[in-house]
């Protein structure tokens, strides 16, 4: 049986990514919103428990779309390139996208 994801940990990364970008964080529920969006309602999870998609491709997805909410939050315009090579949180989004069992 698939796991679910850890909306928590997942919003605790979007959190960090703010931080590390050095820009105020987006509302929780904002954020929480974007995630579900990405991996429900855009059946991101269902292709990667598919087989369609990688965990890295689900994790990239996720990434891309979360650091466009922080930025766009923000009303930065910085390079997402700086989010894509953090290896730590890299780790913590696809932890978390194994989640619960």
């Amino acid at each position: 049986m698939p796991s679910n994801p850890d909306i928590d940990a997942l919003v605790a990364c979007g959190r960090r990514m703010a931080q590390e970008l050095s820009v105020s964080p987006v509302p929780e529920e904002e954020l929480r919103s974007k995630i579900k969006e990405i991996l429900f309602e855009r059946d991101y999870l269902e292709a990667f428990h598919k087989g369609i998609i990688t965990l890295e491709e689900l994790r990239n997805v996720l990434l891309g779309h979360m650091s466009d909410l922080v930025l766009r939050c923000a009303g930065a315009e910085q390079p997402k390139e700086r989010v894509k090579e953090d290896v730590t949180l890299n780790h913590e989004i696809e932890v978390a996208l194994l989640g619960k069992r």
